[in-house]
C-alpha cells in the first residue's frame, strides 16, 4: 500500500487463481479466497470489488484503479515507497477503533 487512504477503504486484496472466464472454476476460486476481502484480484483477468451496496463496491474499484495508477508511476520513477507493516497494522488498528467509535 503506498497510502492510508487505499489501505482503509480497500484493505488487504486477494488472488484467485486463475481458470477461464464465465467457467464455474473461476466462480469457485474467487468464492474459496473472498471471504471478508473487499478487493479480490483474479490472476490474468482483473479485479473484483464488494461492499455493501452497488456505491460502496463502485468507490472501492475507484480507489484501486487510482491504487493501480499511482503504484505504476512511482514504480517507473523508481521512488516508491510502499508503507510498512508497522503502518500498515496502525492504519486497521486506527479505522477498526473509529468504526467501533461511530
Amino acid at each position: 500500500s503506498l497510502s492510508g487512504e487505499m489501505r482503509a477503504l480497500l484493505g488487504e486484496p486477494v488472488l484467485a487463481r486463475y481458470a477461464c472466464m464465465g467457467s464455474r472454476e473461476l466462480s469457485e476460486n474467487v468464492a474459496a479466497v473472498s471471504g471478508a476481502a473487499h478487493v479480490v484480484i483474479l490472476e490474468n483477468h482483473g479485479a473484483l470489488t464488494m461492499g455493501k451496496d452497488l456505491f460502496q463496491a463502485y468507490d472501492r474499484m475507484e480507489v484501486l484503479e487510482a491504487a493501480a495508477r499511482l503504484s505504476f508511476l512511482t514504480g517507473l520513477s523508481g521512488k516508491a515507497k510502499p508503507l510498512s507493516a508497522k503502518q500498515l497494522k496502525e492504519i486497521d488498528d486506527f479505522f477498526r477503533n473509529y468504526s467501533q467509535s461511530s
